[in-house]
């Protein structure tokens, strides 16, 4: 009986011997060898994560800075570009010369001048959107039209929404003359009552500034022409182009909006209007029986 229990205990110390001394399969190894798979996989993740939110950050700091200075975004088309409005409406002046009325007398004294509506890059002056007006049908009862202009991703672009008279269909309007439409006014009454020379070039009437930064086309609203506005401006633009590339366009802008002397068209969302004031016609007769 002694010897029975003799070798169960021996077997028994064997059988513990060889689990102890055993060397473990592949199959079963500890599950402490995954943990290093999971923090190589996680952390990738978490920095990939603490991107995107400060991307979102720099893009939402953008976006207020830009409605700080009065831009109003417009979404993109499906297709990957930038669509907006243009409306063009007539306003009884009463008795006073109005920009119909410049803008009639423009055409008429110089041969072979006609009107246009262009989208023209402020950078290097190219025609992004071109399309010849007829004075009548469109300034005289009103204008509707939708643009369309390809779209940029990643660099700042600076353009501009012009109404010009020009000889040239091919030369943008920034190469035509800009002068304060009462000028034009005063030049063209000395050309018809005094017979004096009047200036064959081009001419802007209206302007409307466009910019565009990180892909999103943004509508300036042109209210406010003071010095002190386009200073917080230029301002914003340092921050939102850091690149330096903002500075001859924004110029470009600021001269136009302060010299042409028009009236300040009007940015609601996605559609800029302007205003074009026109001499009534009951008065216009008037003066012509007087004479």
């Amino acid at each position: 009986m002694k010897s029975k229990h003799l070798i169960i205990v021996i077997g028994l110390a064997g059988v513990v011997f060889w689990f102890a001394t055993r060397t473990p399969d592949f199959d079963e190894a500890p599950t402490l060898r995954s943990k290093p798979k999971s923090e190589t996989v996680v952390m990738p993740k978490n920095q990939q994560v603490q991107e995107e939110l400060k991307k979102s950050s720099l893009a939402g700091k953008k976006l207020r800075l830009q409605h700080a200075i009065g831009l109003s975004p417009v979404a993109k088309t499906k297709s990957g570009k930038w669509h907006f409005d243009v409306r063009l409406q007539s306003m009884n002046n009463q008795c006073r010369t109005g920009d119909f009325d410049i803008i009639s007398n423009d055409l008429k004294l110089v041969r072979g001048q006609k009107l246009f509506l262009t989208v023209e890059s402020l950078a290097d002056n190219s025609i992004l959107y071109q399309e010849p007006l007829d004075l009548s049908k469109t300034l005289g009862t009103g204008f509707n039209r939708s643009i369309t202009i390809p779209a940029i991703k990643n660099e700042a672009q600076y353009m501009g929404v012009f109404i010009c008279s020009k000889r040239d269909d091919k030369q943008p309007c920034l190469k035509q003359k800009i002068v304060n439409v009462n000028k034009i006014d005063a030049l063209q009454k000395k050309a018809i009552l005094a017979k004096k020379a009047y200036p064959r070039s081009g001419k802007v009437f209206f302007f409307q500034f466009l910019t565009a930064f990180d892909g999103q086309l943004s509508i300036f609203d042109m209210g406010n022409r003071l010095e002190s506005h386009f200073r917080r401006m230029e301002k914003a633009f340092r921050k939102l182009d850091p690149s330096g590339d903002y500075r001859r366009p924004f110029h470009k802008a600021k001269f136009l909006t302060q010299s042409i002397g028009s009236m300040k068209p009007m940015v609601l969302q996605k559609q800029i209007t302007f205003f074009i004031p026109k001499q009534s016609n009951s008065c216009v007769a008037e003066q012509r029986f007087s004479r």
